[in-house]
């Protein structure tokens, strides 16, 4: 937690929280799908992630669609936000 991430493009390095995610019992839930199935099984992944924690309350946070069965979150700092408050917001 409280990474910095290269935003070159936009003027610098930014202090972050990152939260990683995994799916428990991937292999078993998808084993017996077909590859369309899973691709929607991990779509509706990604989109139950994102109710949870793209909240106004968790905001302003950065949702990675392509972690496959696991979710990359960042949390970037809030106006005057301390990092122990960000990383606390993560885990929220």
């Amino acid at each position: 937690m409280g990474e910095q991430i290269d935003n070159s493009a936009s003027g610098g390095k930014r202090e972050v929280a990152i939260l990683l995610m995994d799916m428990i019992s991937y292999s078993q839930k998808t084993a017996h799908m077909n590859p369309e199935q899973i691709r929607d099984f991990i779509i509706d992944y990604h989109q139950e992630m994102r109710k949870f924690v793209c909240t106004d309350e968790c905001e302003p946070v950065e949702h990675e669609p392509s972690a496959g069965d696991g979710g990359i979150m960042i949390f970037r700092s809030r106006p005057g936000e301390e990092n122990a408050e960000k990383c606390k917001r993560a885990l929220t």
